[in-house]
């Protein structure tokens, strides 16, 4: 059976049920896959703030959970309910609880609810994974809104010194802490309360609203699960900037800018490498010219370069079987933890060296590594890096020589021969590679900025609009696709577009929504489907229906359909961008760009192919007691039902010779398309169109959001 479409409420939109933020804090968080930074704009002081952890006074903290003996959790389907008040739960915190994280009881909060007592890693642990190995959960982010069956999760797994079990309900990847299932939500929740706590501490002030730094990648399910681990930190207000984006702003917040600038940004992380061309007016209008994410591509993929490399060269010199090394995860882990240190002290040293004791029981694996041989070793990362940053100028549409700014954001960025590769190539720019807390910065001061708490006239004015990357639109009749936001859309945006129905009296229609560059549906990605019931039961034509496309600036996209008359409506909210990887996005404009005057010659052919299906059942209606003239008509009907792939010049000479073997001399009545009425017919034309859902497109209106 179909279902309706349903609206997700686990997003929460900026625009809708506003509350007052003047007396709460807002803050700016950049959640990587190794470290957390968070910062703030301190009001008074008229400036922002990097967030210390007040016990240990360090600006940052890995993205480490360690689950101790007696974490408690709230039961999974108590934590699903939106918006718990603790009040009404009733709960106290366990005994034991860690100072910073305890809450002001006489204080509620409309917000999600999970009482622990871990304690978060408060440093840099480089070895982690050698001590408590159960307890420490990592590469979080990794994880986060990934399905358990995904081929990604399935090679990471064995890479990970804890188990993650399948939650056979959803999909989704759970752990197993104390006999109580949690969620990677949940454990993201953690991190987001650490910093919360800190927040509030420091400032004595509750926290009233988040700006999460995301990848540019990052799809639908990955974006939802980070509102939704926010919201269970206890955020209800959440907004999501992309991290080349957020990192950009940075950078302009002390910049005076008399002219339209464009920037290349690019933030190579530990696991993602995403680059953007962006447009800054002096009136402050930031707009994506074109953006570029490789979710599973990052610097994590230059430490499994060199582990392959180095376990291959012990497995050699000691005679040992690659096989009987990995069956030992310790051994895994700790040298993916050696070559990582070595990577990150290469960055600031001309070498380094690889040492395990007795790696595989009797012999001590023990390299010394230059950063000439790092540099030899990924030498086909340089050149990926570099072959993406030739790909994203072309898509821009820019010449190389209108960039002025290079941004170089993410750990990786600062290696040093990437570094002189891209002074090579941009030597004529300036180049900005200077802060590891700019996306963290960029955050906060967008926070102020939507909550209205800064008090600078350029930030005030400042305004973003991202871009989808691809065409979005609806399957219409003969399956063709009718684009309501073409690629290139900025975001915020919103679309209305008009349909009719073309059938006699259809209760129900099952939208598809697609995304792609072709004409033709099947040869474009469906992001989601959407079904409206209850309709009116009228003759094809005469029930009208609006679809509205609206991308807020988090990147959702929400498609509402509502029929005019009844105000009957049905809504579900999915990605923009849906779950394409950069690479598969490439791979589409290429083809149908490629295949672009095939395609619009099968639009032609197949509007021929509607047209005669029309013009037969419009005879058919007005020669209906005529039974010579229907039974020449259904011959019709039939060699069109047999006769799916002929050309458009086929179909218009057999629809004029049907014309020409019509009575002359009977008058025309009742033609009006709208008004017909032949149900003998709906058999034939849910051939033609492969179900009964289908719509006629009317007109659209395209409205930019602020």
């Amino acid at each position: 059976m179909e279902e309706e479409g349903i609206e997700n409420k686990n997003i929460i939109k900026n625009n809708e049920n506003k509350i007052n933020l003047e007396n709460t804090l807002s803050i700016g968080i950049d959640f990587g896959t190794k470290k957390t930074i968070s910062s703030i704009w301190n009001k008074t002081k008229k400036r922002v703030e990097i967030i210390k952890d007040p016990e240990t006074n360090k600006t940052k903290f890995p993205s480490v959970i360690n689950f101790s003996s007696n974490i408690q959790f709230l039961d999974n389907n108590e934590i699903e309910k939106s918006f718990i008040k603790k009040k009404e739960l009733n709960i106290p915190p366990p005994e034991g609880d860690n100072p910073n994280m305890e809450e002001d009881k006489n204080k509620e909060t409309s917000s999600y609810q999970v009482l622990h007592t871990q304690s978060l890693c408060p440093d840099y642990i480089d070895d982690f994974s050698k001590s408590n190995l159960n307890n420490n959960i990592y590469d979080i982010k990794k994880i986060l809104g990934e399905k358990f069956s995904s081929n990604y999760l399935q090679n990471l797994i064995p890479k990970l010194n804890y188990q993650i079990l399948e939650n056979k309900n959803s999909d989704r990847p759970k752990i197993k802490v104390n006999n109580k299932d949690v969620t990677f939500e949940q454990i993201t929740s953690f991190i987001f309360k650490k910093v919360i706590n800190n927040a509030e501490k420091i400032y004595n002030q509750k926290v009233g609203s988040l700006v999460i730094s995301v990848p540019n990648n990052f799809c639908n399910s990955k974006r939802q699960s980070i509102i939704h681990s926010a919201n269970i930190a206890g955020i209800k207000y959440i907004h999501l900037l992309n991290d080349t984006t957020a990192g950009l702003i940075y950078y302009i917040f002390n910049k005076y800018l008399i002219k339209k600038e464009y920037y290349l940004v690019i933030d190579f992380g530990a696991a993602n490498f995403d680059l953007s061309i962006i447009e800054v007016s002096h009136k402050g209008y930031i707009k994506v010219i074109y953006s570029m994410g490789y979710g599973y591509f990052g610097g994590d993929n230059i430490t499994e370069d060199l582990f392959d490399y180095y376990l291959k060269s012990f497995c050699n010199e000691y005679y040992v079987k690659k096989e009987v090394i990995l069956e030992n995860k310790n051994n895994i882990i700790n040298l993916y933890n050696e070559i990582e240190k070595a990577k990150i002290n290469l960055i600031y040293q001309k070498s380094s060296y690889i040492h395990i004791d007795k790696f595989d029981g009797e012999n001590d694996l023990d390299y010394t590594i230059t950063r000439t041989d790092f540099d030899n070793l990924i030498n086909k990362r340089y050149s990926f890096i570099l072959e993406s940053i030739d790909e994203i100028i072309i898509q821009s549409k820019l010449n190389k020589e209108e960039l002025s700014n290079i941004i170089l954001l993410g750990e990786h960025c600062k290696l040093p021969k990437l570094i002189e590769l891209i002074n090579q190539k941009f030597d004529y720019c300036n180049i900005i590679n200077d802060y590891d807390d700019a996306v963290s910065i960029g955050c906060a001061i967008y926070a102020s900025k939507i909550s209205n708490k800064i008090n600078d006239e350029k930030i005030s004015k400042l305004k973003i609009y991202d871009i989808t990357q691809l065409s979005l639109g609806i399957r219409t009749e003969g399956n063709l696709m009718s684009v309501i936001l073409p690629r290139g859309s900025k975001i915020p945006i919103k679309a209305i577009k008009n349909f009719v129905t073309t059938q006699d009296y259809q209760n129900r229609i099952k939208f598809e929504i697609y995304e792609g560059e072709r004409k033709i549906t099947k040869l474009n990605n469906l992001l989601c489907e959407l079904t409206l019931k209850n309709l009116p039961e009228c003759l094809k034509g005469e029930v009208s229906v609006d679809v509205i496309f609206d991308i807020d600036s988090d990147g959702i996209l929400t498609i509402t359909a509502i029929e005019k008359n009844t105000k009957n409506k049905s809504q579900i909210s999915t990605s923009a961008n849906g779950n394409l990887t950069t690479d598969e996005i490439k791979q589409i404009i290429y083809e149908a760009e490629k295949a672009k005057e095939e395609d619009e010659k099968e639009e032609i052919r197949i509007r021929s192919i509607i047209k005669f299906n029309d013009d037969i059942i419009k005879n058919l209606h007005i020669f209906s007691e005529n039974e010579s003239v229907r039974k020449m008509l259904e011959g019709y009907k039939n060699w069109l039902k047999q006769n799916p792939d002929l050309t458009k010049e086929e179909y218009e000479k057999k629809n004029e010779e049907m014309n020409n073997n019509l009575p002359k001399d009977i008058v025309e009545v009742n033609q009006n398309r709208e008004n017909m009425n032949y149900d003998d017919f709906d058999e034939f034309n849910m051939n033609i169109n492969n179900n009964n859902n289908i719509l006629i497109e009317q007109n659209n209106e395209v409205q930019e959001n602020e």
